[in-house]
């Protein structure tokens, strides 16, 4: 019954793994891009400063307030994601331990089922071996 549960949780592990390096992978390019696309901005933004060189600075801070709020959004959502994934990971252990009680019982069953079968086969046995006896005794 061990290698069920090894199987489980060998499974279990390297889709957790899977999991995790998706999430970092996609957090990793979001934030990569995000950068990207914002520095673009800034540097074009910069380039137009020479006519509106006030308001434009504010805009800079705006989008890179803007930036740096959404690193943190990223960063929560990654964490509850995680505590998901913790979450799951206790729900997986649990019904793992469940899987083995009903294991043991399976198995508990088919013992006591067993040992029921040999003594009906030796009763069964025994009373053909008197009935042969009495038969016999009356012949």
């Amino acid at each position: 019954m061990q290698p069920l549960e090894e199987h489980l949780s060998a499974l279990w592990e390297a889709g957790h793994r899977k999991r995790d390096e998706e999430i970092g992978e996609n957090r990793a390019a979001l934030v990569r891009r995000v950068r990207a696309e914002l520095n673009a901005i800034v540097s074009s933004v910069r380039i137009s400063l020479s006519h509106e060189q006030s308001e434009m600075e504010e805009q800079c801070k705006r989008l890179l307030s803007m930036a740096d709020k959404l690193t943190t959004d990223v960063d929560a959502w990654y964490a509850k994601a995680s505590s998901s994934i913790d979450a799951l990971d206790e729900e997986q252990k649990g019904l793992q331990k469940l899987v083995r009680q009903v294991e043991d019982r399976v198995a508990a069953k088919s013992d006591e089922l067993k040992k029921q079968q040999e003594q009906r086969v030796q009763d069964v046995r025994a009373a053909f071996v008197q009935r042969f006896k009495d038969v016999e005794a009356e012949l």
